[in-house]
């Protein structure tokens, strides 16, 4: 959510100067990163397409779920407010229903790990991740939900629940419209192969698309 409670700066136009900056709701976030990562400071003269550009900049840190900017006026100018609420930390990463893939190759598909922070769109990619490593295997109808529960204050544990569904077999290959070259040539040059008694005939996304 963004919130930005600068109307005045529109009504009065851009003569405005900042004259100090506090900074709330940072418990393991260092301030001077929050006041340097906004571009903002005392001093300055006050826009809102600064202010704006401030909290895109903040969000962009990965660090917070909500940023809010708030407005004083006061005798020299504007005090401002920035208040926000940090993305928590992740204390466990676990797997539910992985029987053909093991924990180790579900956690290389991830790009975070526990201890880091955690925001909603890095938990989403991280289950798009798993769908598309299924999918790679063969897997095609595999589902993957994140489930997130609290861990204590500032924290969660992460689930994924998989239901990998059947693999897919390649139980024929047909071409339409090859009419230079027989249907069987084409196929040993296929890395893709029907499936038969003394081979199972495996559909893998990544040598499908080769």
């Amino acid at each position: 959510m963004m919130v930005v409670l600068l109307s005045f700066v529109v009504a009065w136009g851009s003569d405005m100067n900042i004259t100090e900056i506090e900074v709330r709701g940072a418990a393991r976030t260092d301030t001077a990163l929050i006041l340097e990562a906004s571009g903002l400071s005392p001093g300055q003269e006050v826009t809102l397409e600064k202010v704006q550009s401030a909290i895109r900049r903040l969000y962009a840190l990965g660090l917070f779920k909500d940023v809010r900017i708030w407005a004083d006026e006061d005798s020299g100018g504007v005090s401002l407010t920035v208040e926000v609420e940090e993305n928590p930390v992740l204390t466990e990463i676990s797997f539910e229903g992985n029987k053909a893939l093991k924990e180790r190759e579900l956690r290389d598909a991830l790009h975070f790990t526990e201890g880091q922070v955690v925001s909603s769109k890095v938990i989403h990619d991280g289950r798009r991740s798993i769908k598309e490593l299924y999918e790679d295997k063969g897997y095609l109808s595999a589902e993957v939900r994140a489930v997130v529960t609290p861990a204590g204050k500032g924290r969660v544990r992460l689930t994924y629940l998989i239901d990998e569904g059947k693999k897919v077999r390649v139980k024929r290959i047909n071409f339409i419209g090859n009419q230079a070259f027989e249907d069987g040539k084409l196929k040993k040059l296929m890395k893709t192969k029907e499936a038969r008694w003394w081979r199972k005939g495996e559909f893998k996304e990544e040598v499908y698309r080769t």
